[in-house]
């Protein structure tokens, strides 16, 4: 038989036969199994607390402790060389190496001036020596430069010092000299008594008789040993603003090689605490 559905003609049957296979398809959705189902958050931790206690009632049968296990356990033999170079590297005197035994005459050089003492020279530079412990070729020769220019900068020191020394008579002489004239009006060298130029050498050198008078001089016009001093250093400024600069200039070049020295050490360890990881490439590629 026929039926008329939205103006079309069908067969009972077939009408029939789709209201089945709707219901059919209704009665498998509602008879889904109960696993299938989406789980709630606290069903999933249930599941979690059961998987873990196997092992751990494992560990425990067997007397052992998760402490245990991460404490025994020994890293692998990559991670092992890569610590040991590592400390290797942070010891510097692990970095140094002896200094060739054929270069030594390098330090044998002294460059002293007349006057200067030999002893002096050779305790300077066996203390820097000791205490940078050139490594190489390289440093030695840097060293041996700190060494020289440290003693140029003590040799200018001193050399400035003597300057001002050697200023001080003819600054005395400037000083005393109205005080002197004031009191010998009338004078005849050799007759009424010694010069000015020679009772300024005998206060220089400690002369009692000549270091009375010149003292003297200087109360008459209020002045004093440092004002000597004041007016040698004033006398000869532009010679002492030159040995200045030579003292700076010197112990310039003096700290650039001493940074010279520490930065090609700290390349050194920069490249071999890079060592490890250069190893690692090599081991996968070996691979």
């Amino acid at each position: 038989m026929k039926r008329k559905i939205n103006g079309m003609v069908v067969s009972r049957n077939a009408t029939i036969n789709g209201n089945a296979r709707r219901e059919a398809s209704i009665g498998r959705r509602e008879n889904v199994a109960p696993w299938s189902k989406p789980r709630s958050p606290d069903a999933m931790v249930g599941v979690g607390a059961r998987l873990n206690a196997r092992p751990m009632r494992a560990i425990e049968e067997n007397g052992l402790s998760t402490g245990s296990l991460m404490t025994d356990q020994k890293p692998p033999t990559r991670i092992r060389e890569r610590v040991r170079l590592h400390q290797n590297a942070d010891s510097s005197a692990d970095i140094q190496a002896p200094l060739p035994p054929n270069f030594d005459f390098v330090f044998e050089d002294r460059p002293l001036l007349p006057g200067e003492d030999a002893d002096q020279y050779d305790v300077l530079r066996e203390s820097i020596v000791q205490q940078v412990k050139p490594a190489d070729v390289i440093e030695a020769i840097w060293v041996k430069d700190i060494i020289d220019l440290t003693w140029e900068a003590k040799r200018s020191r001193r050399m400035r010092n003597r300057i001002l020394v050697q200023a001080r008579m003819k600054a005395v002489v400037e000083l005393i000299l109205p005080a002197f004239q004031k009191e010998n009006s009338v004078y005849i060298e050799g007759i009424t008594g010694p010069s000015v130029e020679t009772l300024a050498a005998g206060w220089a050198s400690g002369n009692e008789s000549s270091t009375g008078r010149v003292n003297k001089y200087l109360q008459d016009r209020d002045l004093s040993a440092e004002d000597v001093t004041a007016h040698a250093f004033l006398l000869n400024l532009s010679a002492i603003e030159r040995v200045d600069r030579l003292i700076f200039l010197v112990e310039h070049r003096r700290d650039a090689l001493i940074r010279e020295i520490e930065r090609k050490r700290a390349s050194l360890a920069q490249r071999l605490r890079a060592a490890p990881d250069i190893l690692d490439v090599e081991h996968v590629v070996s691979r």
